[in-house]
């Protein structure tokens, strides 16, 4: 907390710890993000796949990219879908880890996801 002495006709300024904080909206929401490399044998079945598997646990698509040896698909899954998706994930490629979140139990989560080919 800080005051400052005044002179005559100068205004006052006063700071307060506990004046409240000015949140963006980015910061407000700040989602759990896992990323994932995904090696396939063939990337464009394997979006299919992941594509169908997202539309089965309710999750919303939010990016999609393709570049000349990968695909890249953004998605938020409900938390509580996040150990099914990765189990089912494991069935279409191999699966290398990026970025983990912190147990979450509620709300969603993004998942990005890079799809390459296997060598």
């Amino acid at each position: 907390m800080a005051d400052t002495v005044v002179a005559a006709g100068e205004s006052k300024k006063m700071m307060s710890a506990s004046a409240p904080s000015r949140l963006t909206a980015s910061t407000a929401i700040k989602r759990p993000v896992i990323d994932m490399t995904i090696q396939v044998r063939d990337k464009y079945a394997a979006v299919r796949e992941i594509e169908a598997l997202l539309g089965q646990l309710n999750a919303r698509i939010v990016g999609r990219q393709h570049r000349k040896e990968s695909e890249f698909l953004k998605a938020e899954i409900a938390a509580q879908n996040i150990a099914a998706f990765m189990d089912r994930l494991e069935a279409i490629g191999r699966v290398s880890m990026e970025t983990r979140p912190l147990a979450v139990s509620d709300g969603n989560v993004t998942v990005s996801m890079k799809i390459v080919r296997n060598p």
